[in-house]
């Protein structure tokens, strides 16, 4: 079977001899009129000269046979024309294809983004699909095939998904994945949709990394450095290093600010982006007990930030998870109880709780189990009535 590389190659180079020989064909039939009647006088010119007597009757000859093989010679030559011809028949396609071989991608010439797509990832999609052919009001449904069609390279696809989501149920989480869907198709350009959605969701979660993250990537490229700074300085402190979307994020960001000749230093973020290739390979080499005291490190930080920062919420769920996994028992204790002095109102910390409270198989304590039943009745979060449901029971 021909690769697609080679099928690329023909069909383009058939086209483009099909258009070259119906540019060029004119310029070649045209002179051949006129070179069989130059040969022929020429041919008889000569004759004449070679016969004639009279001295005058030959130099008229000879000017004339001089004249003529000039024009004979200029239209046995390349014209313009015909230099144009061989341009494009021989150098320009010679030219492009060794460009092409050189610096381009022949792998991507037939490529289409699904072929990408992974077989459980496709089976995952057809599923959904079918499921939402059964039940197309299925709003959730629509926002996950909508978020596996933008994971899988697919955003086009991915807006129209998340835009029937959005119309059954326009939650503020189907909008920010619309808005991310469109930004992420639109590219370079700037899309005014998805920037009206971010800029309506700001309003009300200001501190949100996703919205924050998309506004200020599109202020780096309409070159407003002030609001770019005030959106992103703060998301790329020090102390949010921990954090999933972190170096993904700043990474890209880098690059962002590279591809326009500025750095992250024009938005006062200095802090490094996370472990580049050299720190990994450097934490591999590690002894158990050196990885151990750079992570526990990183943990002393952290708390002594908040120290600094006390109503900093993720902050401090950061901070109790890194104590649970490192299994400090009284220290994630203590900073869920401080966590919770210096923010009563926090959820995200209340759940912590009490899921700790229920781990240690005492049951909830009388407090806790107020505060979660109070939360219970107010609240229309679906999602969050699932785990209050579960902690309650």
């Amino acid at each position: 079977m021909l690769s697609n590389d080679l099928i690329f190659l023909t069909l383009t180079i058939a086209i483009l001899a099909f258009v070259v020989v119906a540019t060029i064909r004119p310029l070649f039939g045209k002179d051949a009129p006129e070179n069989n009647e130059l040969t022929g006088r020429l041919a008889t010119l000569r004759v004449q000269y070679q016969e004639a007597i009279d001295e005058e009757e030959r130099q008229r000859l000879l000017v004339t046979l001089s004249e003529l093989e000039k024009r004979q010679v200029a239209t046995t030559k390349p014209t313009n024309g015909r230099l144009l011809a061989l341009l494009l028949v021989v150098v320009i396609p010679l030219a492009s294809f060794a460009t092409y071989m050189a610096v381009g991608r022949p792998d991507l010439a037939m490529f289409d983004p699904e072929d990408s797509i992974s077989p459980e990832a496709r089976e995952m999609i057809t599923m959904a699909e079918e499921k939402l052919s059964e039940n197309p009001d299925d709003a959730n449904g629509w926002a996950a095939l909508g978020q596996t069609y933008l994971n899988t390279g697919q955003p086009e696809k991915a807006i129209e998904a998340l835009g029937k989501a959005v119309k059954l149920e326009p939650s503020d989480e189907h909008r920010l994945s619309l808005a991310e869907a469109r930004f992420t198709s639109a590219g370079l350009t700037r899309d005014d949709e998805a920037m009206a959605i971010l800029a309506d969701l700001f309003k009300s979660q200001p501190n949100n990394p996703r919205i924050r993250f998309y506004l200020g990537l599109q202020a780096v490229r309409d070159r407003k450095m002030g609001a770019a700074k005030a959106l992103l300085r703060d998301m790329f402190a020090p102390a949010n290093m921990m954090e999933p979307w972190y170096a993904g994020t700043k990474a890209r960001l880098e690059a962002e600010l590279s591809r326009m000749g500025a750095t992250l230093a024009d938005l006062n973020i200095d802090a490094p982006s996370g472990p580049n290739q050299a720190d990994v390979a450097a934490a591999n080499e590690m002894s158990e007990e050196d990885r151990q005291a750079m992570i526990e490190g990183m943990v002393a930080g952290l708390a002594a930030q908040l120290e600094q920062n006390p109503q900093d919420v993720r902050g401090w769920v950061r901070l109790i998870r890194s104590y649970d996994v490192l299994n400090r028992k009284k220290e994630f204790l203590d900073a869920i109880d401080r966590a919770m002095a210096a923010n009563p109102d926090s959820i995200q910390i209340l759940i912590l709780k009490a899921a700790s409270e229920k781990r240690d198989g005492n049951g909830l304590t009388q407090p806790t189990r107020e505060k979660l039943l109070k939360i219970q009745k107010t609240s229309d979060d679906k999602e969050l009535l699932q785990v209050l449901d579960q902690l309650l029971s």
